[in-house]
C-alpha cells in the first residue's frame, strides 16, 4: 500500500498501529473528573457537558417533537381542556425520550463494534501484506546471493 509500513513489526494493537487513521470510539483516555487545568470538576461542571452524552440530542428532539404534536392534536380533538392536553404532551415526552435513548445507545454500540471489527480487519490485512512483502524481499535477496555464488 504505502511506503510507511514497518516491515519488521509484529501484529500491533489497534491503538498503536500507524497504518490506519484512528477514530475515537468510546476510548476516552482522559480523566473525566478533571478539567483541562488538572483541577477536579464539581458536580455542576460535569452536568453541563450534555453534548458529550451519547444519543442525548436525538432522544430529546424526538421527545420534544412528539410532545408538541401530541399536545396540539389532543388540544384540537379533545374537549378536556388545555391542562389535560399538556399532561398528555409531558407524558408522551417522557415515554418517547425514555424509550428512544436505550434503543439509540444499543444501536450506537453495535455500530461501534462493527467499525472496530472492520478497522481490526484492515490492520490485520495491512500487517499480512507487509509481512508477505518482507518475505518476498528476503526471498529475492537470498536468490541474488545464490546467483553470486
Amino acid at each position: 500500500m504505502s511506503g510507511t509500513n514497518n516491515k519488521n513489526a509484529p501484529m500491533q494493537p489497534l491503538e498503536n498501529n500507524k497504518n490506519i487513521n484512528m477514530y475515537q470510539l468510546n476510548t476516552d483516555t482522559q480523566d473525566t473528573n478533571k478539567d483541562s487545568n488538572g483541577k477536579t470538576k464539581s458536580f455542576w461542571d460535569k452536568t453541563y457537558e450534555i453534548s458529550k452524552i451519547p444519543c442525548f440530542r436525538d432522544s430529546l428532539l424526538y421527545g420534544v417533537g412528539t410532545a408538541i404534536g401530541v399536545t396540539m392534536i389532543s388540544s384540537i380533538f379533545s374537549r378536556s381542556g388545555l391542562i389535560r392536553s399538556a399532561d398528555y404532551g409531558v407524558v408522551s415526552f417522557l415515554l418517547v425520550s425514555g424509550i428512544y435513548w436505550p434503543i439509540c445507545n444499543y444501536n450506537k454500540n453495535i455500530q461501534d463494534q462493527k467499525i472496530k471489527l472492520v478497522m481490526d480487519a484492515q490492520v490485520a490485512e495491512l500487517n499480512r501484506k507487509s509481512e508477505q512483502h518482507r518475505l518476498e524481499k528476503e526471498k529475492e535477496q537470498k536468490q541474488q546471493q545464490d546467483q553470486k555464488k
